[in-house]
């Protein structure tokens, strides 16, 4: 059942297992909650560039925890979809730097998806308001001016 939701809302991301998915009422609005877990394989370290393991085979790199994010997803059949997703957390035992696995559905610090930038970017090009294309795509008008603005 995981892959086919993942087929649906067209993730690839092979990292990425969702568990659960229900029926929330947020801000009045009958909302799908699709809930997730993200936890890639740890990498070297972004800042000092230590291994995984060192020379001795003790972890350098270790899992640290999770990250509750929030991510807008385009909506499913005109309801609006949310990703809670529980994104892995790192750490580096060498220079004490930790990070978040960066999952390839949204762009770093961001919470919209990449599909509903690209909508929005697809409804700019037709004859229809910014006020429109912002109730469409579940966003604000500032984040269709941003869109806007990035091109």
């Amino acid at each position: 059942m995981n892959n086919h939701i993942k087929k649906i809302l067209r993730i690839t991301d092979e990292y990425l297992d969702l568990t659960n998915t229900e029926e929330y009422k947020i801000k009045g609005k009958n909302t799908l909650v699709i809930f997730g877990v993200y936890s890639p394989m740890p990498s070297a370290c972004r800042n000092c560039g230590s291994t995984i393991v060192d020379n001795a085979g003790k972890s350098v790199v270790v899992r640290n925890g999770k990250k509750e994010v929030t991510i807008q997803l385009d909506s499913y059949q005109n309801m609006p979809t949310i990703l809670k997703l529980k994104k892995q957390q790192f750490h580096c035992k060498s220079c004490s730097h930790n990070w978040t696995a960066q999952c390839s559905t949204v762009e770093k610090n961001c919470h919209i998806s990449k599909f509903i930038t690209l909508k929005i970017l697809e409804l700019l090009t037709e004859k229809v308001s910014m006020t429109f294309i912002a109730k469409q795509c579940h966003v604000s008008l500032t984040t269709v001016l941003r869109v806007l603005k990035s091109v």
